[in-house]
């Protein structure tokens, strides 16, 4: 990961396949312009050693993450510059022996300086691959990937990457923010809509109820006050065009306490006219359109007309269907 594997295989080809002892940090020579170096005692393979030690620390030194490399006594071996930075390790530090003092100083800038330096110990003798996140007190964020150093077999040491993930962090705790205000404002606005939702069932309840109550009387008002006067002024009047004129009422009086009128207006394809449902009622009532257009002073024809429209607004226009007996399954 990161090149790792070729770091790894560098120091295997020419540090540990020929046991070559890190120099102390002192004589590494280690600033911020140039990475930790180890090298051999081996003058006469120098010239080698130094073209693959360059090859090496350019492929260090191209990395965006901080590389550090050490000995199973945790003893630095590489390093390349990122690393010193990312860290903020001075070159007084790092120019001195003391490996604990510049440990210390990395573990001063965390909020869990203890628990660092102990997980520290814990990976210099583990031979697994770890990860991990540091947090930092000014507010930085780094992952952790450790790495075993394994030479011939044995663990030699440990390979460390740390790639600073500040921005990202705070995109996405900025996003899991954003994301909590926006749950709760649905939560919300759901409790709302539910809270909405209840109070507009119980007005159409309520709206339902204040219907029947005036329907409920209406119906008893007629029964109560107007038929009987009706029933009597039938007895008392012998003309035919009289006894007509009480049919239409008692016809009218019907559909308006009938629920007829009101399916009507339910299933039809357009907005009848008050004459049309007038009609409508007498057609229901199995009259032909010569007793209507008596009744009502119409012409046959015009009442024929009137059926017509019914029957295209009624959605029954050029089908083999009864206008009464439609008007009859209306209830």
């Amino acid at each position: 990961m990161f090149l790792v594997p070729w770091c790894v295989q560098a120091f295997r080809q020419r540090a540990f396949r020929e046991h070559v002892r890190p120099l102390p940090i002192q004589d590494m020579k280690m600033t911020r312009d140039m990475p930790i170096n180890a090298y051999a005692d081996h003058s006469d393979q120098q010239p080698e050693r130094s073209d693959s030690d360059m090859l090496l620390s350019a492929i260090l030194e191209a990395t965006a993450d901080g590389i550090l490399v050490v000995d199973s006594r945790g003893q630095v071996l590489k390093a390349n510059r990122r690393f010193l930075d990312m860290w903020r390790i001075p070159d007084s530090l790092m120019s001195e022996e003391d490996d604990n003092a510049m440990l210390s100083f990395a573990a001063g800038h965390l909020l869990e300086p203890e628990r660092f330096l102990a997980r520290v110990k814990e990976l210099y003798k583990s031979s697994r691959e770890r990860f991990g996140v540091l947090n930092f007190k000014d507010g930085r964020i780094f992952e952790r990937y450790s790495r075993p150093l394994i030479v011939d077999g044995q663990l030699a040491g440990g390979v460390w990457i740390f790639r600073d993930v500040t921005k990202r962090k705070r995109m996405e705790r900025r996003l899991q923010r954003i994301s909590a205000d926006l749950e709760k404002k649905v939560s919300e606005r759901t409790v709302e809509l539910a809270r909405a939702n209840d109070a507009l069932k119980v007005l159409l309840q309520q709206n339902a109820e204040a219907k029947a109550e005036l329907e409920r009387r209406v119906l008893e008002n007629i029964n109560m006050f107007i038929l009987p006067q009706i029933e009597a002024l039938e007895k008392l009047i012998s003309g035919d065009k009289l006894r007509s004129y009480l049919n239409i009422l008692r016809t009218n009086l019907d559909l308006i306490t009938s629920s007829f009128s009101e399916q009507l207006s339910l299933n039809n394809l357009g907005r009848l006219t008050p004459r049309e449902m007038q009609i409508a009622n007498f057609v229901r009532h199995g009259n032909s359109s010569k007793e209507i257009a008596d009744l009502l002073g119409l012409s046959v024809r015009t009442v024929e007309s009137y059926r017509d429209s019914l029957r295209k607004k009624l959605g029954l226009k050029n089908k083999k269907v009864n206008l009464r007996s439609y008007l009859l399954s209306l209830r």
